[in-house]
């Protein structure tokens, strides 16, 4: 039904358990909006399947020896999930067993086995009936199967599969005759029992294979990065329809595995299947800003919008006389019907019969990203029923089908032609509004990827995550998948509008068999996608080149998206140049000089000259040492074993390990107490040493990515800024801002506390941003200055706070910024001064001299720290406190320059609240930077990661296990991490 969803921007530091609450009141309704009514489905997941190593000529012989045959397995699964849950090999994601796995397992042949019974009204009726294949047709359904595979009934081949983003369905009729005969012969019986098989290759040798059909045996076309990192089979991945990054890449290493990743059903269906619902949405009347937002509830009270609904009819045999129905539950419900002929087709989706019919959208309220515009996130429900005359000629509710959708107007200014009248060259609308892009990439969720309900809740927990700190944007890298229904849904009610990348990272073959198969591919996708209002746009692939294939980008993939879902904005690839002309699809060429999006990895804190949209940048961190230990090998825990080099898989060398510790990088530059000056030096390489650098490579990380983002929000030419990325894909150094095991890492911390609040300030010395700012400018700027490495430490800095407003509102503050001593033994500031300011609404780079602060002792850039903090300058009740827009803390030259106290002795205790949360508090005598509290235990924490502590004050948070996870008294201990002191510190515990 109906859903008026509530998310919030983050208003201030807070824990993502409101939106949890949120999405789990909702998430069951809105995937439940998708489901299948009356189709006599019979779902064939479970954990009753076998799974065999296969001997089928591609592998040698399987002697009784080491032959492998596992009972109990789950379907949705992989092989390596599988032989883990039955004891045959180590977690496939700890220690090296990823060696094993894919030099091994996902090197061989895997048979999937499940005796299924054929449901009794198909038995029934071809009992019933002399000539019984026209009374019924019995569908085998696999959503999802990664990925070559033969599929058998009674050992008799039924059909294949070759493409893990794709649905394959195959009438069993005929196969299952012989078993349904046999029930037959006995009237007292109408039980029947066939043998599912799935013979799933590897992904390696298939791909292989496909190389040498399409003229390519040496795999010349090929990922355009590390051909061969890892290992043999991997330079021919792009000749498989399997996500490119199963193959290794700069966040996990190779696994490949294979698997039945999505569900399986059986259906049962007489005449006609109902296929696919997508609702195109029409745009009669654009939203105009101003009006909508006023409106405060955004509805669409003058009809801005027609909806046609095309339904998608599986046709097996002749029928007159089919009554098909849509509606919707918008308003006071709207609904259209139509009489039609269904004529014949195979279950293949490309010979589906296309019905179109139109709703208005009278009444409809609008749906608007995350802290934009309303605050409801409304999604509403598009059911098409489909009714087939029986022999007596009354009809009889055979099918439907519900599908998730929302009205919102989408544009990409500035992506189409050379030219744009706006003030910003390049920018997404929403409903009339213009945006600033907030938030992240989006990696596979897993490393061995299935549909199951943990993976679900994963995923969902990360989208959360995203909308608690204030993002309205994801993008689904191209080395991933088409994301599934809940992951959409999980979108559409936290406002996260996301760009899906086409599944293409690499060089392709044109060959017109693998062109084809791509058209499948996209056109089920398209289909299956359309109409969720998260859906903001469909780029090509991720950092391939279209030009020497355009054959498949543009004209095989995003011709087909705007043929199957024509309200979608399609993109060349991600980054790009954007179009020529949409009519037809014309890629720009590469030309600077044009607005284009940006995918930018460069020093730390840094930014490209007038930066317009930045679609990736990022730095990577590692795992605090609590979730890393879950994952490593006991003699391994130090910080130069052979296991830390091999776990990442960072690319670029300035970002691995030796790097990072060694003399004058980046990392020992600015923070101190990381290692002895020899980076070589034995004492460093202890296990204190590892929880060191693991811990300071996430305080890089929030450091680099606040300089750059604040870059962003200053600048005038930038309208967006999402990280690479908001999730890890498995235990290791690599580039999420939330670990694998869920906890949230420094860098999240800092986007929720600061970067992503519709209002941010950022302190600098005076002249600083405005040089930085300067369009003319021809030089790449430090958005950081605290990472300046030439900055003096000597007289105090000469302040300037530059603010920017990305609220639809004006917000009138009051900023107060104070000066501390990092050595000092009170919380009382060495000076203070106020300024009041008025933003008015989307005010970009607001420049304030900050007053003299009159510190007394004075300071110095070295021994003096500063916080800034702007609170609302009127209309809050005395009884209120004002509400603080924005803060940040900053210090003039990097920590490794200045006069920290060291050796502090820290606070710290854990007493409890209740049965499971307890309450974690930290205070110490001097100031302490970069404070993080972790624990080896899943579950949140109210808040964490603070950039200073002032003497004396006093932190408290409050932890809650992950539900069902361990009783309060059971929990692993607290640790407090802090800049000031080599080694972390234990919580004491009060129970």
């Amino acid at each position: 039904g109906k859903m008026a969803v509530v998310v919030r921007g983050c208003a201030a530091p807070r824990s993502p358990k409101a939106v949890y609450v949120v999405l789990a009141a909702i998430v069951v309704a809105l995937a439940a909006s998708t489901s299948a009514v009356g189709h006599g489905i019979v779902d064939l997941s479970g954990d009753d399947w076998t799974l065999t190593l296969a001997s089928d000529g591609n592998d040698a012989a399987v002697s009784e020896g080491n032959a492998v045959r596992v009972s109990g397995v789950n379907v949705p699964g992989t092989v390596p999930s599988a032989l883990f849950k039955a004891g045959l090999i180590p977690n496939p994601e700890h220690g090296y067993t990823q060696n094993d796995v894919f030099a091994n397992m996902t090197r061989q042949s895997w048979t999937y086995e499940k005796q299924i019974d054929i449901p009794k009204k198909h038995v029934v009726a071809h009992c019933s009936q002399p000539h019984g294949l026209a009374a019924s047709r019995l569908l085998l359904v696999f959503l999802g199967v990664d990925t070559a595979a033969n599929i058998s009934i009674d050992g008799h081949v039924v059909g294949e599969t070759n493409d893990m983003h794709l649905e394959f369905v195959f009438d069993i009729t005929a196969a299952v005759g012989p078993a349904v005969a046999a029930a037959c012969d006995n009237l007292a019986v109408t039980r029947a029992v066939v043998t599912l098989g799935v013979a799933i290759q590897p992904a390696t040798t298939y791909a292989a294979s496909q190389a040498a059909l399409f003229g390519d045996p040496k795999c010349k076309i090929r990922r355009n990065y590390w051909p061969n990192k890892f290992g043999h089979g991997t330079e021919c991945s792009t000749y498989v329809r399997k996500n490119t990054g199963s193959f290794g890449w700069d966040c996990a290493r190779a696994f490949a595995a294979q698997g039945i990743h999505k569900p399986v059903q059986l259906q049962v269906v007489s005449t006609a299947r109902l296929h696919q619902v997508v609702p195109v949405l029409k745009v009669v009347k654009t939203p105009t800003c101003d009006a909508a937002v006023a409106a405060g509830d955004g509805t669409d009270h003058d009809g801005a919008f027609n909806v046609t609904v095309r339904v998608f009819v599986s046709v097996l045999a002749h029928v007159s006389g089919a009554r098909i129905t849509v509606s919707g539950n918008w308003g006071l419900g709207v609904s259209a019907s139509r009489e039609v002929d269904l004529t014949p087709s195979t279950p293949d989706l490309a010979q589906d019969q296309m019905v179109e019919l139109t709703l208005a959208s009278t009444g409809a309220a609008l749906w608007w990203p995350n802290g934009i515009g309303p605050s409801t996130r409304t999604v509403y429900t598009v059911t098409a029923t489909l009714l087939l005359p029986n022999q007596e000629q009354t009809q009889e509710l055979a099918q439907q089908l519900n599908h998730s959708f929302g009205f919102r107007h989408i544009e990409y200014v500035g992506s189409v032609g050379n030219t744009t009248k706006e003030k910003f060259p390049l920018f997404f609308r929403v409903n009339g509004c213009q945006i600033y892009a907030k938030g992240f990439n989006w990696m596979p969720s897993e490393v061995l990827l299935a549909e199951t309900e943990y993976q679900a809740r994963n995923k969902q927990a990360r989208l959360a995550d995203a909308a608690a700190v204030g993002a309205n944007m994801v993008r689904i890298w191209g080395g991933g998948v088409y994301e599934d229904e809940a992951f959409y849904a999980a979108a559409n009610a936290l406002g996260l509008l996301i760009l899906q990348d086409g599944s293409f990272f690499g060089l392709y073959t044109k060959d017109h068999r693998f062109l084809d198969l791509v058209k499948r591919e996209v056109t089920y996708n398209a289909r299956r996608l359309a109409g969720h209002p998260a859906l903001a746009m469909w780029s090509g692939n991720n950092e391939s080149p279209v030009y020497p294939n355009e054959q498949l980008f543009v004209q095989t993939q995003l011709a087909t998206v705007v043929r199957e879902s024509p309200d979608t904005i399609v993109y060349p690839s991600n980054p790009s140049y954007g179009w020529n002309s949409l009519h037809p699809l014309e890629p720009r060429q590469p030309d600077p000089t044009f607005p284009h999006d940006t995918h930018a990895y460069l020093a730390c804190g840094t930014i490209p000259d007038n930066l317009m949209f930045a679609s990736e940048f990022g730095y990577p961190s590692a795992p605090l040492f609590e979730a890393y230990a879950l994952v490593t090998p006991p003699d391994q825990l130090k910080l130069f074993s052979s296991y830390v080099t091999w776990r990442s898989t960072i690319k670029n060398p300035l970002w691995t390990k030796e790097s990072q510790v060694a003399p004058n990088t980046t990392l020992t530059n600015t923070f101190p107490f990381l290692l002895p000056s020899q980076a070589s030096a034995p004492s460093a390489n202890t296990t204190a040493g590892l929880q060191r650098w693991l811990y300071l490579t996430q305080v890089l990380q929030a450091h680099c990515i606040s300089g750059t983002v604040l870059g962003h929000r200053m600048s005038q030419a930038t309208t967006g800024s999402l990280v690479w990325a908001v999730n890890d894909i498995w235990a290791a150094p690599s580039w999420g801002a939330v670990q694998h095991n869920g906890a949230w890492k420094v860098l999240m911390h800092t986007i929720g506390h600061r970067l992503f609040r519709p209002t941010v300030i950022a302190l600098e010395e005076a002249g600083g941003w405005e040089k930085k700012m300067d369009p003319a400018s021809s030089s790449s700027l430090s958005a950081s200055a605290s990472l300046s490495a030439s900055a003096s430490p000597v007289a105090a800095p000469n302040l300037v706070a530059m603010l920017d407003n990305q609220a639809f509102v004006a917000v009138d503050v009051v900023c107060t910024v104070e000066s501390h001593g990092w050595a000092d033994a009170s919380p009382k500031p060495r000076g203070s001064a106020s300024f009041h300011a008025t933003l008015p609404a989307r005010s970009r780079a607001l420049s304030h001299t900050v007053p003299d602060l009159a510190s007394s002792p004075p300071c110095t850039k070295a021994t003096c720290f500063y916080t800034a903090r702007c609170v609302t300058a009127d209309g809050v009740p005395e009884t209120e406190a004002p509400r603080v827009v924005a803060s940040q803390v900053w210090h003039p030259v990097p920590l490794a320059q200045a006069a920290l106290a060291t050796g502090v002795t820290l606070d710290a205790k854990v007493t409890p609240i209740n049965a499971s949360a307890v309450e974690v508090t930290v205070s110490a005598p001097r100031a302490i930077a970069h404070v993080v509290i972790s624990t080896a235990a899943p579950g949140t924490f109210s808040d964490n990661a603070f950039d200073v502590l002032l003497p004396g004050q006093v932190r408290t948070v409050v932890f809650t296990p992950a539900l069902g996870s361990t009783h309060r008294n059971q929990l692993p201990p607290f640790y407090v991490y802090c800049i000031n002191n080599p080694e972390r510190s234990q919580a004491s515990e009060e129970w």
